[in-house]
């Protein structure tokens, strides 16, 4: 890294010292700079500064990934052993957990769909060992007319709903794309019966046409293709307005330089049709601009082609975007409304009701305001008033 990018560097951070130093380590892994990471390594010579690096990796869920790139006798790295040991214990708890899932869904007559944490974890371009990439929970995918066996596989396994409030269970369906499940040793379990709330059921089923068999090694599970799973992290990425967790975008970074050239444009073409291009731009740019990552060939060419073809208000909403990384948001909510405005409505319809009145249970997915506090109260109206009916049916027979 020179003396020139470090100074843009440093003026595009807001965050603190230590994670101005973790961002720059993992700027140097994605541009192959290990002369610079030996540096940044000499940097944190300080136990106290060592620390909170430290803690801001683990937190970003990094930490393994900077280990894995660090000299032996690197101080950061001495304190990164510790977690390194810890990341592949709970590698081999969770793949415990899948590997039960997966028997009791061929015993049912279907199988998972491996993507998101999981199905990019055991892609060796991004993470050259599975274990290197902690879940904070599991996500896999199902056909809709699968969920029943799936919800039932899971139960079987020792996983509950996390209420069992029937109208809880009307909100997840109708508000969200997956179950929420729990269990009390492995945590939280996210069965999806869909990628994302506004994506038609023809869309769906390519995707799920184009799954590659037995990608998700050592298990054979069957993961998404690379242009749909790149898709899927452009939309998670700034789907919420959480705080960011950054191993989300470098893995979107990662794959966007490993995948051949043939399935990136693939990608760009899926995100025209899906109305999502204004997520995958917007990740690219975030990642240039906060890890100086420049690939070599026509990658950077073919986003910026993409990026001249979204409206004005899709531009200026990736900007703004860019302007505040690394910031504690993702700016999720502006990406939305301007993909919104473009006419990319909730279910592909189109009509200008759509378009800017969506349900509200739609208005808190794409803003982040909780659909607990919108879309649940009208849902425990209509099961209330449901119930009701069918006990006034009851009473008078």
């Amino acid at each position: 890294m020179t003396e020139r990018q470090s100074t843009v560097a440093a003026s595009t951070h807001t965050e603190s010292g230590v994670a101005f130093l973790g961002h720059h380590l993992v700027s140097a892994i994605l541009t192959g700079d290990l002369d610079s990471l030996n540096r940044i390594g000499e940097v944190t010579t300080t136990r106290k500064c060592s620390a909170e690096v430290r803690d801001w990796l683990v937190r970003h869920r990094l930490a393994g990934v900077v280990y894995e790139s660090l000299t032996k006798d690197s101080r950061l790295r001495a304190l990164l052993r510790p977690y390194r040991f810890v990341l592949a214990m709970e590698y081999e708890r969770r793949r415990g957990q899948v590997e039960e899932l997966a028997v009791a869904a061929k015993q049912r007559g279907f199988d998972w769909i491996a993507f998101k944490g999981w199905g990019v974890a055991h892609i060796p371009e991004i993470f050259p060992s599975p274990e290197l990439r902690p879940l904070g929970d599991l996500d896999l995918l199902v056909s809709p007319e699968h969920l029943d066996r799936a919800t039932d596989a899971a139960l079987s396994c020792g996983y509950r709903h996390v209420s069992e409030d029937p109208a809880v269970l009307d909100l997840y369906l109708s508000a969200h794309q997956h179950l929420l499940l729990t269990h009390p040793n492995s945590g939280l379990f996210e069965p999806h019966f869909r990628l994302q709330k506004d994506i038609s059921a023809e869309h769906m089923d390519a995707i799920r046409a184009r799954v590659v068999p037995a990608g998700c090694a050592p298990m054979k599970m069957a993961t998404l293709y690379p242009p749909d799973l790149l898709i899927e992290l452009c939309v998670h990425l700034f789907s919420l307005s959480d705080p960011v967790i950054w191993v989300w975008l470098y893995e979107i970074v990662k794959l966007i330089l490993t995948m051949p050239l043939e399935q990136l444009n693939r990608a760009l073409s899926y995100g025209r049709q899906y109305g999502t291009t204004v997520y995958l731009c917007g990740a690219f740019e975030l990642g240039k601009t906060l890890w100086l990552v420049d690939p070599i060939g026509r990658r950077t060419d073919l986003f910026d082609q993409e990026l001249r073809r979204l409206p004005p208000w899709q531009r200026l909403a990736i900007e703004a975007v860019v302007a505040r990384a690394p910031g504690s948001r993702r700016g999720g909510p502006r990406l939305n409304l301007a993909r919104r405005l473009s006419g990319h409505a909730a279910r592909n319809d189109v009509s200008w009701r759509h378009r800017l009145i969506p349900r509200a249970g739609e208005v808190a997915y794409e803003t982040g305001v909780s659909s607990l506090a919108t879309e649940f109260p009208l849902v425990r109206a209509g099961y209330t008033v449901r119930h009701l009916g069918k006990l006034w049916r009851n009473l008078t027979k």
